[in-house]
């Protein structure tokens, strides 16, 4: 084993997190993101999600930098608004120097944007970005090219399409800390618990379930191009009956 494996390997005794999420709080913190952290919470997964955070000045806090540093994993929610708050870009290119340098895994989520719009820049964030170019850091474009760079490899990632149209944050959100992401655990004499080794299936822009080992709770693929895939003929189920609820005649 070479020295740097050596290190790396010491260094995931050392994670504080198993996972922290960046996100845009305008745009989803009180929906996805809120069930996404609720089911890590529930797997017993120690989450770190800012949301205190006062947006001010343009560079993040180091305190918040050392919380990305800490993590095992990190899962960025790219939303129609992310590129347009110069700190989430920058919890963002803060997180890609710890996929390259540290190696952590990282899992993009595109919620209702397209994985092109971000690759390229265009779309939905390109307004964002030539804001970003002509007033607020036309004095330093090394920032944007950081910022592009790191968003491009990210795009490049096999991640999560979400799509929010059909009401199905729930199911999406057990779905992907269920059967898209496993844990192995291990022991961390640093923080005195139990720690958690990411194992992943590949998302690959969320493969469709089959209706005979669709993951309990996870969304019904309705006859529309969901993040699950088309299939032809196929609704939810109606809601059953609580149990121990008489049925109304």
């Amino acid at each position: 084993m070479t020295s740097s494996s050596s290190n790396y390997s010491d260094s995931i005794q050392n994670y504080r997190f198993d996972v922290f999420i960046s996100f845009r709080g305008v745009d989803i913190r009180n929906s996805f993101v809120d069930h996404l952290y609720a089911h890590f919470i529930r797997k017993g997964l120690f989450v770190f999600k800012d949301d205190k955070r006062l947006e001010k000045g343009e560079s993040i806090s180091e305190q918040l930098l050392q919380a990305i540093k800490d993590s095992r994993i990190s899962i960025i929610v790219f939303s129609e608004n992310y590129a347009s708050s110069s700190w989430c870009l920058e919890e963002m290119a803060a997180i890609f120097d710890c996929k390259q340098q540290l190696k952590q895994t990282v899992f993009p989520v595109f919620y209702d944007v397209d994985p092109s719009h971000l690759r390229y820049q265009c779309g939905v964030y390109q307004n964002d970005f030539d804001l970003h170019r002509r007033k607020k850091f036309k004095h330093d474009p090394d920032k944007i090219r950081r910022w592009e760079t790191a968003m491009t490899d990210l795009a490049n990632s096999a991640g999560w399409d979400v799509r929010n149209r059909y009401g199905y944050e729930y199911g999406y959100t057990r779905y992907l800390t269920g059967t898209g992401m496993r844990m192995k655990i291990t022991y961390s004499r640093k923080w005195g618990r139990a720690e958690r080794e990411a194992r992943t299936e590949e998302p690959h822009q969320l493969a469709p379930p089959q209706s005979g080992n669709r993951p309990k709770g996870g969304p019904e693929p309705r006859n529309h191009n969901t993040p699950f895939g088309t299939v032809p003929g196929r609704t939810p189920p109606r809601p059953q009956a609580r149990p121990n609820t008489p049925s109304v005649p």
